[in-house]
């Protein structure tokens, strides 16, 4: 990921919280796993937790809205939370980012789509329809630096927003080669 490298490289992260993973999408998980990065998923929808359970994975079941709850203190150096911000009303994604900047030590990484991005319930998954459309000013109001990839409103995956935030200073946090 060009914006934040760092996310991957397992000299910095060792620990990853993985919102958005399911039995049928993990963007970025391989990387992860691949990097020697100890990985913990955090699903709410019973189905997918026990088929990523038998793909081999650490996961929970849970909600991103109760992270401040279920990981206190702190227990990750990362969270990375793909096409997942779309899924909680904005009147409640504040707290949710504030929740999981409460159980993060370094990093948090959000991808989503951007712009109108229509999505009902899938699979039987409730959690999967989209309830609010994304915009970086969202996050950079949040202190989220981002980058958009693609077109606004264009179809499903071929456009992203990425956000980014750094919990600690971020001289401190590069890793030298």
């Amino acid at each position: 990921m060009r914006c934040v490298p760092e996310i991957f490289d397992s000299r910095f992260i060792q620990s990853v919280l993985y919102v958005g993973a399911n039995k049928f999408r993990q963007c970025h998980l391989p990387d992860f796993i691949n990097a020697g990065i100890a990985v913990t998923i955090l699903e709410p929808f019973c189905d997918n937790v026990v088929a990523l359970l038998k793909m081999g994975h650490h996961v929970l079941l849970g909600d991103v809205r109760a992270c401040s709850v279920m990981f206190y203190p702190k227990q990750f150096d990362a969270t990375f939370w793909w096409h997942g911000p779309e899924h909680i009303p904005k009147t409640q994604l504040a707290g949710t980012l504030q929740a999981i900047e409460y159980a993060t030590r370094k990093l948090v990484v959000l991808g989503a789509p951007w712009g109108e991005s229509k999505q009902g319930t899938d699979y039987g998954n409730i959690y999967e329809t989209h309830i609010d459309d994304m915009e970086p000013g969202y996050f950079l109001d949040k202190d989220y630096n981002t980058e958009v990839i693609g077109q606004r409103h264009a179809a499903p995956m071929q456009n992203n927003i990425i956000a980014w935030k750094w919990l600690i200073k971020k001289q401190a946090a590069r890793v030298t080669k």
